[in-house]
């Protein structure tokens, strides 16, 4: 009696770490979608997989027909690294630029800096969030200031005093 606990407790531990171990999870950008397969560039390099009605989409989308060329995605595939199981859309990297700079003019719309090679204008809105000041008005021309601004440098998404304190 005793032997067969250890057979049930040994085959046990084997189904349980072969099962636990048999799902493949790929990440990285998408380079090809379409109805029945995703194609991502990963770290192990590009890994095309087939996908099912079964296969479950989660994140920043809810079908295979949202996911697009470029999006990134983790995936677990099944056994043997063919089939996508669940598609994670993960959300866009965020990008931004980021620079200090010598404030010239600065309104409760927009602040205009002087960095070492230019000077910008950038908008302020609702959303632009400032640290170590209240608001706009609390920036005076002449302050040193770092910025995060969108990728275009139209728009100041953080405003805080440089360096910081």
């Amino acid at each position: 009696m005793r032997a067969i606990k250890h057979l049930l407790v040994a085959a046990t531990l084997i189904c349980t770490s072969t099962f636990a171990t048999a799902d493949e999870i790929h990440s990285g950008p998408v380079t090809l979608v379409s109805a029945d397969s995703i194609t991502i560039n990963g770290e192990k390099g590009e890994k095309t997989l087939s996908v099912s009605s079964s296969t479950q989409i989660t994140g920043n989308a809810t079908a295979i027909s949202e996911v697009v060329v470029g999006a990134p995605v983790a995936v677990r595939c099944s056994d043997g690294g063919t089939s996508a199981i669940v598609i994670r859309v993960l959300p866009p990297p965020e990008k931004f630029s980021l620079f200090s700079a010598k404030v010239v003019s600065v309104s409760a719309s927009s602040i205009t800096v002087k960095t070492e090679t230019n000077e910008k204008t950038l908008s302020i809105d609702e959303k632009t969030e400032f640290r170590d000041f209240k608001d706009a008005s609390e920036i005076k021309v002449g302050d040193e200031v770092g910025v995060r601004a969108d990728v275009d440098e139209k728009k100041a998404l953080l405003i805080r005093p440089w360096p910081p304190k």
